[in-house]
């Protein structure tokens, strides 16, 4: 998880799209530390948002009402909606922001996919969901169609993995972060099946239902995470990167990033870049 600074605001630009493909996609993803939230009261997007307190707690208020909220609550912002939020009594928060638009996710929200007023969002624990976020967003297609589309596919993806998760049974949700829990200390699939008291085949099949991924597939995932992480915040060399997460060499190591991430370790690293120039990334 990034450091906050509890007294200067500062965005960290994911990524600015100037190209969507027809369907729709994200026009923009960014991380803001220290954020005083939305200084308009009320304040109406003509977009879609999604906003995930990483640190803090505040409120968040529409026409239908206040909620606190916490560091894992998610924001799903309905566009043409009054509303605001952010940390109460001079305190700050961390979130990070996506936005997007288009026709797929009008055909969500008219599906009532998206937007329900008893809707209560938490993606816990956020040591997990943060860079699981940072990852599954991305780092912006400039202008290739291609890759427009994959953007357009991740993102449903994305929030297909958010809403299941969110309908899990209480009990549900523990047994899943329990089970990666276990999957994080290097455990095999068979050892943590056993731990949980579970068949090989059912601990698969359940795991996958519920996370919306196989077992291979989120120790892959986690692995790129870590990766992602490694090569924003800390000045290491690839290789070193790759020996510490297991690769025999760089070469691997950027061959399955590059399947994964769509970028080499080092395109990734330049892109991702630092604070964004204001003006570039429009927050939710």
């Amino acid at each position: 998880m990034p450091p906050t600074d509890p007294q200067v605001e500062s965005t960290t630009s994911l990524f600015r799209n100037w190209y969507i493909s027809p369907a729709g996609g994200p026009t923009g993803a960014g991380l803001i530390r220290a954020s005083h939230g939305v200084p308009e009261r009320p304040r109406t997007l003509e977009c879609h948002a999604l906003v995930y307190l990483v640190h803090g707690s505040g409120t968040y208020t529409d026409p239908y009402g206040e909620r606190d909220m916490r560091a894992g609550d998610l924001i799903i912002v309905d566009p043409n909606i009054p509303h605001w939020y952010g940390p109460v009594n001079g305190s700050r928060w961390d979130e990070l922001f996506v936005v997007f638009e288009g026709p797929v996710f009008d055909a969500w929200k008219d599906a009532g996919l998206l937007y329900r007023r008893d809707r209560r969002p938490r993606l816990d624990p956020v040591r997990y969901w943060y860079p699981r976020l940072v990852a599954g967003l991305g780092t912006g297609n400039r202008g290739d169609t291609d890759q427009a589309l994959r953007e357009l596919t991740g993102l449903q993806n994305l929030l297909r993995e958010l809403l299941a998760q969110e309908e899990a049974e209480p009990k549900t949700r523990q047994w899943l972060a329990h089970a990666r829990d276990l999957m994080d200390t290097g455990l095999n699939d068979r050892e943590t099946a056993d731990a949980l008291g579970v068949s090989y085949d059912t601990f698969r099949r359940r795991f996958a239902r519920l996370s919306g991924m196989p077992p291979s597939r989120y120790r892959v995932s986690r692995t790129m995470e870590t990766a992602c992480r490694l090569l924003v915040a800390e000045d290491r060399t690839i290789k070193s990167i790759a020996r510490e997460l297991g690769f025999y060499d760089e070469f691997h190591f950027s061959r399955r990033f590059r399947d994964v991430i769509e970028q080499t370790p080092s395109e990734f690293r330049r892109s991702f870049g630092g604070p964004s120039p204001e003006g570039t990334t429009t927050r939710p």
